[in-house]
């Protein structure tokens, strides 16, 4: 899996040349979940928190609350 990040948005015309790359690398699957294999955040994106869509953080985000009510 790749994470691309760029610095600024792109233009659209960037963008839809972008997302075909992007496609073709086609996606992943992890106990029946689908990861995209190659995906791009721009630069203010990750500053934000925003992250790459890993099998891992997803597990987090879906667990992180069943976790924390088991931990109080």
């Amino acid at each position: 899996m790749t994470g691309l990040i760029v610095r600024d948005a792109l233009g659209e015309g960037k963008q839809k040349i972008l997302a075909k790359e992007l496609a073709q690398a086609g996606d992943l699957n992890v106990r029946g979940v689908q990861y995209a294999r190659k995906q791009t955040l721009t630069a203010r994106e990750r500053l934000d928190g925003k992250r790459v869509l890993t099998p891992s953080v997803a597990w987090a985000k879906e667990n992180l609350r069943a976790i924390t009510v088991i931990a109080v």
